[in-house]
């Protein structure tokens, strides 16, 4: 189900929940015993199978499993069952061991009882600025679970252990009881049904794929229309924690989540991106740095106003800051709250240190690859940025289109500290560059400055391919002024233009005898460039250039390079793929081998391209 049609679905259903309460409450628990019906009948068959090969055996002895039909039965089961032995692993942390955190364990054990929630398999620790509860079905989605703590170190660095107490009586207050029952029932199946669907997807069992096709389509239904009552049980679940822990310590744990959440996006990821730009090794001190910028600062007194004003995103079942406090009857504070002076992560002892230890080597090495690229491309535009300076410092006029370009790496390699005027400038002179209208939107966007909305928007018109970075920064804003409908009408924007930049993809994936071919059209800079490269390489006998009609262009146009070899050889694999990589076109570039391409659409190349746009024995092409 696409966004369009989830929040179109949420808003009907968010109605009918307010008029007819107990209508929509019969529809969901009918669709979530459909659901286990569906699951759950290949178990039957499995099981009268077997028991059929039973007592056929008790009657008749072994004998009888000769008998085809007796074969057919026993393995219609035993498929059946391996297809359905479901392996979910435990959620992915440090689960802590018996003698491990003995103050933190009593704290939950205690809340636990109070909360009347059931017994835990464990508490995890995890990464993540986050806490959680989660249930893994033992047997396909039936009703017999395993339940998980999961609470983030990051987020117990934040917090003083009565608001952690808050933030766990919350989460165990999702199993609750009472009048909440059937929202807390359908909060774990939302999860159930999600952990069956990945694991029977993963286990890519011919016996199960029934049950896969069906979860295909009923899973992101019936997450859509349990939606409304998932925000409803995060009410519930709040109602919780003030029973708990209070609302002092509840209304605590909301504002510093929001706002170690904000400083998240605020300081420590723009600081993380600015190491990456300086250093060519990742830290290996990740969790330490993340501490230190989640540490509370001065910005945290203009951001306080901003998180009371934003909205919840359409697809998130937690309501506003705002809402939350409202619902608990916590007046939203006007200041910030007490500096966390013995952070709730003690009650880890030496666990908390180890950890980040731990943690800090295996981000290292996870980060290594993209860490590289980063720092890589980081130095080619220092390198740019140099070049045009040295241009500029020799008195050398720069075109409009360079202007922007220097205007934009001088703004990335100031790390966004710089004035805006140099930004604002070159879009007025330049207002086709979709980087630099961008690069000025986000900026613009962090000041929370209405004028990003032009930048945004011109920058997707310009080139659709940023939509994944312009998208979110425009829905960004919309939210955080409060206005859901704008963020509602982005959703829908955005899966749009994720249903046609994958068509475009497949457009401009392989070759075949119907695609509608062009000359290549280029301008003679970039052709010259082209050639020049091509001489590069001593192998290339001839090359000819096409450009290839795209049903629905997004960004560049597209390319088609077939190669003709000097000579016959073996090449590796990735041959052809490397001179793609070195080429350089306004455009996507698809490159083959002219022997190795079907005859009948190397010809198609051959009488649409004309002469070879290179020929070895040519000097100029």
């Amino acid at each position: 189900m696409d966004s369009t049609r989830h929040i179109a679905l949420v808003e009907q259903l968010q109605v009918e929940l307010k008029r007819y309460p107990l209508r929509y409450r019969v529809k969901l628990v009918l669709l979530s015993l459909a659901g286990f019906a569906a699951v759950v009948s290949p178990l039957l068959l499995a099981t009268l199978c077997l028991g059929a090969t039973v007592v056929r055996v008790r009657a008749q002895g072994l004998a009888s499993l000769a008998d085809g039909w007796a074969l057919i039965v026993l393995a219609l089961g035993l498929l059946a069952l391996r297809a359905l032995w479901l392996r979910i692993p435990p959620p992915i942390g440090h689960l802590l061991q018996r003698e491990e955190a003995p103050r933190l364990r009593s704290m939950v054990e205690d809340l636990r009882v109070a909360a009347g929630a059931p017994r835990l398999a464990g508490i995890v620790i995890t990464d993540e600025l986050n806490a959680a509860v989660v249930s893994l079905p033992r047997v396909l989605g039936l009703p017999w679970s395993r339940h998980y703590l999961l609470l983030g170190l990051p987020l117990m660095q934040q917090l003083e252990a009565d608001a952690l107490r808050a933030v766990i009586a919350h989460e165990l207050g999702h199993f609750h009881g009472g009048r909440g029952r059937l929202a807390g029932w359908i909060y774990r199946l939302r999860q159930t049904w999600g952990h069956v669907h990945f694991a029977l997807n993963t286990q890519r069992m011919l016996s199960a794929l029934p049950v896969v096709i069906f979860l295909d389509w009923y899973e992101p239904y019936f997450e859509a229309y349990s939606f409304v009552l998932a925000r409803e049980d995060e009410k519930v679940a709040d109602a919780c924690a003030l029973r708990l822990a209070g609302p002092l310590a509840v209304g605590e744990a909301l504002l510093l989540s929001a706002l170690a959440a904000s400083r998240w996006q605020r300081s420590f990821l723009p600081a993380l991106q600015r190491l990456n730009r300086r250093r060519p090794e990742p830290i290996d001190d990740y969790f330490e740095e993340m501490r230190r910028q989640l540490s509370p600062g001065p910005e945290d007194t203009e951001q306080l106003p901003r998180l009371l004003r934003e909205a919840a995103g359409p697809r998130e079942t937690h309501p506003s800051l705002r809402e939350r406090l409202r619902a608990a009857g916590i007046a939203p504070p006007t200041q910030l709250p007490a500096s966390v002076r013995r952070p709730a992560s003690g009650l880890l002892d030496a666990l908390e240190g180890r950890l980040m230890r731990e943690w800090s080597i295996e981000h290292q090495a996870w980060m290594a690859e993209d860490w590289k690229a980063g720092f890589e491309q980081a130095e080619e535009e220092r390198r740019r940025l140099q070049a045009l300076e040295a241009r500029i410092a020799g008195g050398e006029g720069l075109g409009d289109a360079e202007l922007a370009e220097h205007a934009r790496l001088q703004w990335i390699e100031g790390e966004g500290r710089g004035e805006l005027v140099p930004l604002l400038t070159a879009a007025e002179r330049c207002p086709e560059d979709a980087l630099l209208r961008l690069t000025l939107g986000r900026a613009l966007q962090e000041r929370e400055d209405p004028r990003c909305l032009d930048h945004l928007q011109a920058a997707l018109r310009l080139d659709p391919n940023l939509g994944f970075e312009a998208l979110p920064l425009l829905e960004s804003f919309h939210l955080r002024r409060g206005d859901t409908a704008a963020a509602r009408a982005l959703q829908t924007e955005f899966e749009a233009f994720d249903t046609q930049l994958r068509q475009d993809a497949r457009a401009r994936t392989g070759l075949q005898a119907g695609d509608l071919l062009q000359p290549h059209g280029l301008e003679a800079d970039a052709l010259t460039r082209l050639l020049g490269q091509l001489r590069e390489d001593r192998r290339i006998k001839r090359v000819w250039l096409v450009r290839k009609q795209l049903p629905q262009p997004l960004g560049p146009p597209h390319f088609v390079l077939v190669v003709d070899w000097r000579w016959f050889r073996l090449l590796p694999e990735n041959a052809l793929q490397a001179l793609s990589q070195r080429l350089q076109l306004p455009g996507t570039l698809s490159v083959y081998d002219y022997d190795q391409m079907p005859a009948g659409l190397s010809r198609i190349v051959v009488k649409t391209a004309g002469p070879p746009v290179y020929r070895r024995a040519d000097t100029g092409g």
